[in-house]
């Protein structure tokens, strides 16, 4: 954690310093007033709900050094706090974002990036996870992978390290090469390639340029870890002087050569290597492992040892995870949603051995633009292909990929939100039943989920049996 005294704050700012002693020392950064726990730096960033602005009293009443404010704030903040501890800037999230960047040349960590279209959250939690067990470092916690959460990554990070982990996210044209820049990983891993943000980037071509725009950061010689597929992201990286290691097909330098699941565990053989074991059915996580471990044999960790380490790996919140309750198993993968993981996750519940009903839960897939419609009619076909036994359809969902089922003869339901998808499920449950909840997070679908805390699922007609 950034522990620099106030005048170095200041000197990386070109902050002006107002009634605050430069010598005094900084115990991290924050950006809510509810997590100044004392001594950190509180920056004051605007926003579309609240403006920091607004609680620079409250952050230094709760114990906070100084806070970082905009220069055109400072006269009004001046009316209601006499003499508060203050750094000037032009501009309060370019000064985070700025000291950020000034921190990270100070830190000795190597430095990972984890960019891609689906599975980065998991992917960096695997990176952390083996290389954790051996080495000290840092990685993005959640999903700090936007304009404020990648500079509170880096600022997270002590100048001991020995590595850090930045997720980096992208909705619009410009955000990758934005952050890579404050970030200059020394790594890049590139998860995969989809149909995704198309509001924002247009087509797979947008999301491709968007993605490979990490390599403008690095310096000839750095890693590009990247999927097999597109072949264009190994041209690429090469292109900018970077040595390229490619990951999960059958002939990449990592290569991905055989995936089975055994009941709720995922088996699969990375390299010559056959032991790794991951939990949930969910076969697109032995690509993110195979991505892990070419980050893991970057800082010298071998196959062998990468798969013993991923052997206690749990995915993060509601990104498949597997909760058995009262004789149900749910598959929590509601953090988000594009075509290519509602395939996959799909694929996953298939997959799952199921005493009940396989059922799934969808909702929309946002951000898509004029594509939309399309694109949840082609998931649609995909689930009318992978025997689900009961299907509900959350608000838009159940219009653009209702048609689609009603042409196949797939039974379905549809809901207005998530409340009611929890109430429709209470309803319905019986014991040995599989539930797989997937859509984008604008959906808020973790609410059904969390309908289920207290659930007993009704007595059992027997498996496939009506519910009536």
């Amino acid at each position: 954690m950034i522990r620099w005294t106030l005048a170095d704050v200041a000197r990386a700012l070109g902050a002006e310093l107002r009634g605050v002693r430069g010598a005094a020392r900084i115990a991290g950064v924050a950006v809510d007033s509810r997590e100044v726990r004392g001594g950190e730096l509180f920056f004051a960033l605007p926003g579309s709900a609240s403006d920091g602005h607004r609680y620079v009293g409250p952050a230094l009443r709760a114990g906070a050094i100084a806070a970082v404010v905009a220069a055109g704030r400072v006269a009004e903040l001046n009316r209601s706090i006499a003499d508060a501890p203050l750094l000037v800037v032009p501009d309060t999230l370019a000064g985070l974002q700025r000291l950020a960047a000034a921190y990270r040349r100070a830190l000795r960590a190597r430095v990972v990036a984890v960019l891609g279209s689906n599975g980065k959250t998991t992917t960096k939690a695997m990176i952390d996870h083996v290389l954790r067990a051996s080495l000290r470092g840092t990685a993005s916690p959640g999903s700090f992978n936007n304009h404020v959460g990648v500079p509170r990554t880096l600022l997270a990070a002590d100048e001991d390290d020995e590595y850090l982990v930045a997720e980096i996210g992208t909705n619009t044209r410009g955000e990758v090469a934005a952050l890579a820049a404050i970030v200059q990983p020394e790594i890049a891993v590139i998860t995969s390639i989809a149909e995704e943000h198309l509001e924002g980037l247009g087509d797979l071509a947008g999301v491709l340029e968007e993605q490979t725009a990490v390599f403008e950061s690095m310096q000839p010689g750095a890693v590009a870890i990247v999927c097999q597929q597109p072949a264009e992201l190994r041209r690429r990286a090469a292109a900018r002087g970077l040595r390229a290691v490619t990951f999960g097909g059958p002939q990449a330098d990592v290569p991905l050569r055989a995936v089975r699941v055994a009941g709720t565990t995922l088996h699969c053989t990375i390299g010559d290597c056959d032991a790794f074991c991951l939990p949930g059915p969910a076969t697109h996580n032995a690509s993110n492992a195979a991505a892990a471990a070419a980050v893991a044999a970057q800082f010298g960790i071998g196959l062998p040892e990468v798969a013993r380490r991923l052997r206690d790996f749990r995915p993060p919140k509601m990104r498949m995870q597997v909760v058995r309750r009262d004789g149900l198993t749910v598959l929590h993968d509601a953090y988000n949603a594009n075509p290519a993981s509602m395939r996959a996750a799909l694929d996953a519940l298939a997959a799952m051995p199921a005493a009940g009903r396989r059922i799934a839960v969808l909702g929309m897939m946002a951000e898509l633009g004029e594509r939309a419609p399309r694109l949840h009619e082609q998931v649609a076909r995909h689930l009318t292909r992978c025997g689900i036994d009961e299907v509900i359809l959350v608000g838009q969902a159940g219009v653009w990929m209702g048609r689609v089922l009603d042409e196949a003869g797939q039974p379905y339901q549809t809901v207005a939100d998530a409340a009611e998808a929890g109430r429709r499920l209470a309803a319905m449950l019986r014991p040995g039943d599989v539930v797989l909840l997937k859509a984008s997070r604008a959906v808020a679908l973790e609410q059904a989920f969390e309908a289920l805390g207290a659930l007993r699922p009704a007595a059992s007609s027997g498996p496939g049996g009506s519910t009536g």
